[in-house]
């Protein structure tokens, strides 16, 4: 018996001990606040997390079994795949790896997060900085959120899309994780020449490496608000190929309240194949990343890695020379034709084409005229109007007004001639109408100039004004 007790106490011992060190996961465990799920993590590697039972799981207000859309091919959406370049990729992502590691609440992950910050806003996206307590310390993290705005009125579906962008020290931190912000940032720089039914937000989460502190702390503050969050696409590690095999595969996680979504997106991949060029690997469920605060709060994602892992996680030798951006490339259209297809691309119609210009239709050089138009949207949208006023001039886009409101513009022609005024109208989402049209004429207030008057009498009346001539 005292052998078997021995054996036992050395078999634990081990446990203990050996598994740390090989560097197995351990989930340090649950903190609930109140009825939200809060899971504290080591650093893991990505895909090997321990995932919360099923009965930890929340009833979300809103929870999709199947999105509204189905995976057909549209012209717009390959349009948009073919603007999915290495090149802007490759620009984002020497970027984001020139201020070296991006260790959490240091000067190198702040300049970083700067960066995002001012990528998204140049892109005209709604963007802010999420701030939150590093362990309870002085130190902050700060995610930072970027949104495009839904179309239909109707809608308060929100879509979300992330991968974290802080790296562990020493490591450049390309594949692990600049490359999936480059791309995000790569996506949201296409899709905003588009407009979408519902509403996307851009995440670039702090803190993944220290145990998902930024995405469990925003998962909190949406599950507070009670967002109506549809999904998530977290990216993590997109990067890497050391086989023939991985070039053309990519892994996506997903646990079985997300299975729907990880469907869509393999239909997806097959609907769209001759421009992704990627096979989905599927992984089931599992952890590692920034979408496991999502499932352990009952919420879709699913979570796209690379199919074969890199050796090169947390050394040193996550640079940039061993990324592969052409892989990094197809994933990224796989990601931004799932995100596409699920926000329902606007199907939006432009202005009626404006009213001719209401106005005077004859006039004199220096006085200013006024002249109004008014057209409706289809859509109910907002609209501004544009006038040309036919003398290289024009006012520029004036606005917003409400569909069917009057829009007023004033105009000085400082020439005599015939002129053509235009106006046009275009939406929120920048669709314009035709142009409306209005002929004037603008003559001078005589036939002749008045010092030509002048030398006509004095040719006529030389001796009635000998003085005259002189002031010519």
């Amino acid at each position: 018996m005292s052998l078997k007790v021995t054996s036992i106490f050395v078999c634990m011992l081990l446990i203990v001990t050996v598994l740390p060190v090989v560097g197995l996961p351990i989930q340090r465990g649950d903190v609930n606040n109140s009825n939200f799920t809060q899971l504290q993590y080591q650093t893991l590697a990505p895909g090997y997390t321990p995932i919360a039972p099923p009965s930890t799981m929340l009833e979300t207000p809103s929870v999709h079994e199947f999105p509204k859309t189905t995976a057909i091919m549209d012209d717009v959406l390959i349009s948009m795949l073919e603007q999915v370049n290495e090149t802007i990729l490759l620009r984002y992502l020497e970027n984001i790896t020139s201020f070296g590691p991006r260790v959490m609440g240091t000067e190198a992950c702040k300049a970083s997060a700067s960066y995002i910050y001012n990528a998204f806003r140049n892109l005209g996206l709604t963007v802010r900085y999420d701030n939150f307590s590093l362990y309870g310390t002085v130190n902050n993290g700060t995610n930072i959120e970027a949104t495009l705005g839904g179309a239909d009125a109707s809608s308060d579906e929100i879509y979300i899309m992330c991968g974290h962008y802080d790296s562990v020290a020493h490591a450049p931190g390309a594949d692990d994780n600049g490359i999936s912000i480059a791309a995000m940032l790569s996506i949201a720089k296409i899709m905003k020449q588009y407009s979408f039914n519902h509403t996307i937000r851009f995440i670039a989460f702090d803190a993944e490496e220290g145990g998902l502190l930024g995405s469990t702390h925003y998962v909190q503050t949406i599950y507070e608000n009670k967002d109506n969050l549809i999904a998530v696409i977290n990216a993590d590690m997109i990067g890497n190929t050391d086989s023939e095999e991985g070039k053309t595969k990519v892994t996506i996680y997903s646990d079985y309240q997300s299975r729907w979504y990880f469907e869509y997106a393999s239909k997806i991949s097959q609907t769209y194949f001759d421009y992704i060029h990627l096979k989905i690997n599927d992984a089931g469920p599992s952890g590692g990343s920034d979408h496991v605060p999502f499932w352990s709060n009952g919420y879709t994602a699913i979570y796209f890695e690379e199919y074969d892992f890199s050796p090169n996680w947390h050394k040193n030798s996550d640079t940039i020379e061993n990324v592969n951006i052409a892989y990094a490339t197809n994933v990224s259209k796989l990601i931004l034709a799932t995100a596409a297809e699920t926000l329902e691309i606007h199907e939006n119609a432009p202005p009626d084409i404006p009213a001719s210009p209401i106005g005077p239709t004859q006039g004199k050089p220096g006085i200013e005229y006024s002249y109004s138009s008014s057209t409706s949207d289809p859509n109910g949208d907002q609209i501004y109007y544009w006038f040309d006023w036919g003398d290289g001039n024009s006012s520029g886009w004036l606005g917003l007004y409400d569909t069917g409101s009057e829009c007023v513009a004033n105009h000085t022609w400082k020439a005599k001639g015939n002129y053509t005024i235009r106006v046009k109208a275009k939406d929120i989402h920048n669709a314009e109408s035709d142009w409306a049209t209005l002929s004037i004429a603008m003559p001078s207030t005589s036939n002749k100039p008045m010092h030509q008057v002048l030398e006509l009498l004095f040719q006529r009346f030389p001796q009635v004004f000998p003085l005259l001539r002189h002031l010519l």
